[in-house]
């Protein structure tokens, strides 16, 4: 059991359980308290406006009142808030329903594919012009095998002459 603190709290933590909020570069996780978890969740995922404003300040104001000096975690909070604080302002201007999201938050799109656009579909040539090249390779293919062949024979051929007539 690996003991830390909370990236942004720094309550102590035990790094194996708590949530991670970024990594970094080297592979190094920045973890969370489940306090602080919950709070990202319900700034980002959250339509209660008072619960979204509340944990956007929370967070910003316990980030700030530990003078926490850790860059990848200031700016990983800093976009986090800024996403939550845009998506407060949708929920307040009537935007932004929670009809139109998925439970991650993600806006649904309006429009779906169904099928691959003309535009990106195989045409006739290119089914053509590949099985071509396959034929072609599968030539190129057969005609490397029997070289590879001549020169193993021959290369036994060497050894057996250099051994036994030499």
């Amino acid at each position: 059991m690996k003991k830390g603190n909370c990236s942004i709290c720094l309550k102590p933590i035990d790094i194996d359980e708590a949530p991670i909020l970024t990594m970094s570069g080297s592979g190094n996780p920045r973890c969370i308290c489940d306090e602080c978890a919950n709070d990202i969740d319900n700034a980002t995922t959250g339509y209660d406006v008072e619960l979204i404003s509340t944990s956007i300040d929370k967070i910003a104001n316990t980030l700030t009142k530990n003078n926490v000096d850790d860059p990848l975690t200031i700016n990983t909070v800093t976009a986090l808030l800024t996403d939550a604080a845009k998506r407060l302002k949708k929920l307040l201007d009537g935007e932004l329903d929670a009809m139109e999201e998925d439970p991650a938050g993600v806006p649904v799109a309006e429009e779906s594919f169904d099928e691959i656009p003309e535009e990106l579909l195989e045409s006739e040539e290119d089914k053509a012009l590949d099985e071509e090249e396959a034929k072609k390779a599968e030539k190129l293919d057969r005609v490397f095998n029997w070289v590879w062949l001549a020169v193993l024979v021959l290369a036994v051929g060497f050894m057996v002459w250099w051994f036994f007539f030499r």
